[in-house]
């Protein structure tokens, strides 16, 4: 017998089991199943997952739960340089503190015109999601994901309701289990493949461009809309339109997609420390001899 509670969520002799389920699980392996078996009683979703971000390394996922059917997108390719360009990941970055983020609320107006959105975001099956980020005292963090697939409704103002009455419980079972694990220091390829996205993203384009240019440009690869980066920059939005051009002729691209490309394919000569811009060793490479 379902019975309506004052936190507006069923509450039943199976809610019990699975919450007492996460508790017994704390600093355990199956910590991160149990919650979201439990998070699956609060609401709907078709997948979900547990990230965790790092300053001196890419992401590790903890947890991935997804129908492999639906999905185009390779399971590595997030974490192979496109995360940098995730606007959660972004929203670490920038210090947001603990709290629920609904896609669409973080999500830059052309996010869908991107070629973030394009080339990986379209290809997970993935028509909404929401996100719980728990902060650790060192800076890094755990990201808690639910999705819901393409073809069904987006989460709901009752959805997110929901997640904003247990995401108090949420964080104090997750400051629990964290304290009873330690990630592990950051291999010397883990740290490498970091450095070099990171600094892909700080010096693109840094021999061609004006430290302006490069502003937009970040925006551009971001999903920004001109008039959005314009707002950013503090800028008429005129001025973004002929940055975007020039941009446009300076790399030598014909389209956003292009420029997408030619970034993803500058990360392997990114140097690291260097303030160099991977575009120079990448145009320098040895021409490939044609087979046969």
């Amino acid at each position: 017998m379902h019975v309506d509670s004052p936190l507006s969520l069923p509450w039943d002799a199976g809610m019990t089991e699975v919450l007492s389920a996460v508790m017994a699980q704390v600093g355990a392996e199956g910590f991160d199943t149990s919650l979201m078996a439990w998070l699956a009683r609060c609401l709907k979703f078709d997948s979900c997952g547990v990230i965790e971000f790092f300053t001196d390394r890419r992401p590790h996922r903890r947890l991935h739960r997804f129908d492999k059917s639906r999905r185009e997108a390779p399971e590595d390719a997030y974490v192979q340089g496109p995360y940098v360009l995730d606007p959660i990941y972004q929203l670490y970055q920038s210090g947001a503190p603990n709290g629920l983020y609904p896609l669409r609320r973080i999500a830059p107006d052309d996010f869908e015109a991107s070629e973030y959105f394009k080339v990986f975001y379209s290809r997970t099956d993935v028509g909404d999601d929401v996100s719980l980020l728990h902060r650790r005292p060192d800076g890094s963090a755990v990201m808690l994901f639910l999705e819901r697939r393409e073809q069904a409704p987006a989460f709901s103002q009752a959805d997110l309701l929901a997640l904003e009455l247990v995401e108090p419980v949420v964080h104090v079972l997750m400051t629990q289990h964290e304290a009873h694990r330690r990630p592990k220091p950051a291999s010397h390829d883990e740290a490498l493949a970091h450095a070099k996205v990171q600094a892909a993203l700080a010096d693109f384009g840094s021999s061609h461009l004006t430290d302006r240019e490069r502003e937009v440009l970040f925006y551009m690869i971001s999903g920004y809309s001109s008039a959005l980066t314009a707002e950013r920059l503090a800028v008429a939005e005129g001025t973004v339109k002929n940055h975007r051009k020039a941009i446009h002729r300076k790399l030598d691209v014909g389209s956003q997609a292009e420029l997408f490309a030619l970034f993803l394919q500058c990360i392997p000569y990114a140097q690291p420390g260097k303030t160099v811009d991977p575009l120079l060793a990448y145009h320098s490479k040895p021409a490939q001899k044609p087979n046969g």
